[in-house]
């Protein structure tokens, strides 16, 4: 007999690039939001780094109601890179803002590269693999050369996320996460714009049976309605990107001289799935 499942939630955000909750403001982020399990922050949580930033980074996320809050690095996050910084000292100050009294007390859990498994309080269970490093873009932090194997998912894990996007597959995300900006949506020419999700479907590789998953996704912060489907392990993957930050399209009027500023107008997701009982 199959053991049942345990529905939880999940919040997940990205690029945040220091944004400053102000209730006053009509931005999703903004909006009072429900309590979760977890939530996932996929990295940029400033716009270039700073202990100052990542001090605010912290006293944001401690707003949020979640029982585990996981946060990795994004390739603007420059000063939690020791590859990128030039002062070892300022690198160790920085990753303890992120793991030291600060944090704890914002309920952070920072992730360094590498594969956790969490229980959670109602005995849900989950694997995760969480990689800072993208492919090396401009003079930013956690970059890798293109063609580069870089992800090395193990085996079983069941969720993996960057700082471009988060990936569910409820088999083995192992050779799944390829194409993670493919999950963001696109404009009306086609443009990609960074935001969005996708339930990419795959040639089933391994023959037997393959078990489904029941999920459901919304814009967290907004009266959106919800979407539900079915991930199928080994089968489907849900990808996701989160950027909260949009930059609104240029006006290519002949006497307009200012570039459009980013703004945090996309809504963080918010993903119902059942996960496995420790």
């Amino acid at each position: 007999m199959a053991v049942p499942k345990i529905p939880r939630s999940f919040l997940i955000l990205s690029e945040t690039h220091n944004h400053v909750l102000n209730p006053s403001l009509t931005y999703p982020l903004d909006q009072p939001l429900p309590k979760v399990d977890v939530l996932l922050h996929c990295g940029d949580l400033t716009k270039v780094g700073a202990t100052s930033a990542f001090k605010a980074a912290l006293k944001m996320l401690a707003h949020f109601d979640a029982e585990l809050k996981l946060v990795i690095a994004g390739n603007r996050d420059l000063d939690l890179d020791a590859a990128y910084v030039d002062n070892p000292s300022e690198y160790e100050e920085n990753v303890e803002i992120m793991t030291g009294p600060l944090a704890k007390a914002a309920g952070v859990t920072y992730l360094t590269e590498g594969t956790y498994r969490f229980t959670l309080s109602s005995g849900a269970k989950f694997s995760i693999f969480a990689p800072p490093f993208t492919p090396a873009f401009g003079d930013y932090a956690f970059g890798y050369q293109r063609g580069e194997g870089r992800w090395r998912i193990p085996e079983g894990v069941g969720c993996c996320y960057d700082a471009w996007a988060s990936v569910w597959d409820s088999g083995s995300c192992q050779r799944r996460a390829f194409g993670l900006r493919d999950a963001g949506s696109s404009d009306r020419e086609g443009k990609a714009v960074g935001y969005g999700f996708q339930v990419k479907e795959w040639q089933d590789e391994k023959p037997g049976a393959h078990e489904s998953r029941s999920i459901q996704i919304s814009k967290a912060g907004t009266d959106a309605e919800p979407e539900r489907f079915e991930i199928v392990g080994g089968r489907s993957t849900l990808m996701i990107n989160a950027a909260i930050m949009h930059k609104p399209a240029e006006d290519e009027s002949e006497n307009n001289t200012e570039r459009p500023r980013p703004e945090p107008s996309n809504a963080p997701w918010l993903v119902h799935i059942p996960l496995d009982r420790a």
